[in-house]
């Protein structure tokens, strides 16, 4: 597998490009660092029909199967994109100690939260995609940024 890391403006666009952006959490697939959600509908209205690893497509042909999840951590390091799904007016969230989430994408995660009215689960990642830290279930946003940030520091 060959990698060129590419530059967050330009993977950002590219992602933009290719998917497109939503207002519909149940179309979304990822919070971009300005807050803005990434459409992973595939084109039905308010159903995410996309699975999160199709970010592989932005990185090129060169890479054959098998990889998908391996890419997933590359994109959300590179374009500072927190992954995202939502069932039952319940929030997932994975986040990696690679990224450095923006206020936007936490007042984002709070607004999707609160239009939900449901419970925050939260998963957090190694640059390499490993899951160092399942959270359960969490009602505050602010217990997960502190527990994210606690990570980052102790690795």
């Amino acid at each position: 597998m060959s990698y060129k890391r590419q530059s967050k403006k330009y993977i950002v666009e590219k992602a933009k490009e290719k998917f497109g952006l939503t207002e519909d959490i149940l179309e979304a697939g990822y919070v971009l660092d300005d807050g803005s959600l990434l459409n992973f509908s595939g084109g039905d209205e308010s159903e995410r029909n996309l699975d999160h690893r199709k970010v592989i497509e932005l990185y090129g042909k060169h890479i054959g199967s098998g990889y998908e999840d391996k890419y997933m951590p590359f994109f959300q390091i590179e374009a500072n994109a927190i992954r995202i799904s939502e069932s039952e007016g319940n929030l997932s969230m994975q986040l990696n100690i690679g990224q450095n989430p923006t206020n936007a994408q936490w007042l984002k995660i709070v607004q999707l939260l609160r239009e939900g009215g449901g419970d925050l689960y939260f998963d957090i990642y190694g640059k390499r995609g490993k899951r160092i830290l399942d959270s359960g279930c969490v009602k505050a946003v602010y217990a997960v940024r502190s527990k994210f940030e606690k990570c980052q520091t102790e690795m």
